[in-house]
């Protein structure tokens, strides 16, 4: 069974604290939504431990599947939508949470490389879910799988050609944080990769 959190409600038992959830089943309109659901499913268990009762922000919220699941974990949670900020800088102190998401969006954004330094800038733990190429084909892949997920779920994206990181490029951009988890899952021609890192 697949729901969304409609509701969060905390309350105070003697010394413990409490969450009463209300949720409400999730409907697919497509097999490409189940199919992003299952996947945020997949990638949220490699890192749900890493979130456990800590100030979590997200940015960019796609369907916003993951974001219900990293709700039930974590003891704050800030979504952040392009819209919300300049696509470059985001609005927040320094070292401001405890971890910083980002799932699929960097290829998406305006600099990827700026939202990842300030991804950095604003966390003492950065997650990321990242789609990789190691060749021209894999890199084609990578453009054409954004795309043809996204229509099939109706999912309004901005796809931005130049913006994919090569398995390297990802590697060499978290290369100044240490590196607690990577896994990689070749698909087809292309990769998706997550790195859960750390400041050192």
């Amino acid at each position: 069974n697949y729901f969304f959190i409609e509701s969060r409600i905390e309350r105070k038992i003697d010394d413990w604290k409490a969450f009463e959830y209300r949720l409400k089943p999730i409907k697919f309109i497509s097999e490409a939504q189940k199919y992003i659901y299952d996947d945020d499913n997949f990638w949220f268990t490699k890192f749900e431990n890493y979130i456990l009762n800590q100030n979590v922000l997200k940015v960019g919220s796609g369907l916003g599947y993951l974001d219900n699941m990293i709700q039930f974990n974590c003891n704050e949670f800030k979504v952040i939508m392009e819209e919300g900020y300049d696509g470059t800088n985001l609005p927040f102190n320094n070292n401001e949470f405890d971890a910083v998401i980002s799932s699929y969006m960097l290829h998406h954004a305006q600099n990827k490389n700026q939202v990842l330094s300030e991804l950095k800038r604003v966390s003492n733990k950065v997650i990321i879910i990242e789609e990789t190429h190691d060749n021209l084909k894999s890199y084609i892949s990578n453009i054409f799988n954004c795309w043809n997920t996204n229509k099939k779920a109706m999912q309004k994206v901005r796809i931005r050609p130049f913006n994919y990181y090569s398995i390297i490029e990802l590697k060499n951009s978290l290369s100044d944080l240490k590196i607690i988890v990577h896994e990689s899952i070749k698909r087809g021609n292309y990769f998706v990769e997550c790195y859960i890192a750390k400041h050192k």
